[in-house]
């Protein structure tokens, strides 16, 4: 298991109802964890491991006060005062061949 800690910018352009385009920037972070549970066995002749498993990503992305650098400002628009809560999981089937040089 491990956890993580990112921060970034997002840039956006949005048309208005009016047809004008308004600049938005959002400074956010995202933090979370990532594990792998698998099963490994070794085939000696081959020098390979085959293993499977499962692995398992949360994190949530938590957006800052969107800057307005258009005509609108970003307050007024309660989507882009938002949180996300983000899931992934899935089975995993590698093999690795090992080798001397």
């Amino acid at each position: 298991m491990s956890g993580f800690y990112l921060w970034g910018e997002h840039k956006e352009n949005v048309i208005d109802s009016g047809g004008s385009i308004n600049n938005y920037r959002f400074d956010y972070v995202e933090y979370g964890i990532n594990s792998n549970l698998s099963i490994a066995y070794y085939i000696a002749p081959a020098s390979t491991v085959i293993s499977l498993g499962g692995r398992f990503q949360y994190f949530k992305t938590v957006f800052d006060e969107a800057i307005d650098v258009g005509s609108i400002p970003a307050a007024s628009d309660p989507t882009y005062n938002s949180n996300a809560k983000n899931k992934f999981y899935g089975v995993t089937l590698t093999a690795t061949y090992t080798f001397s040089i």
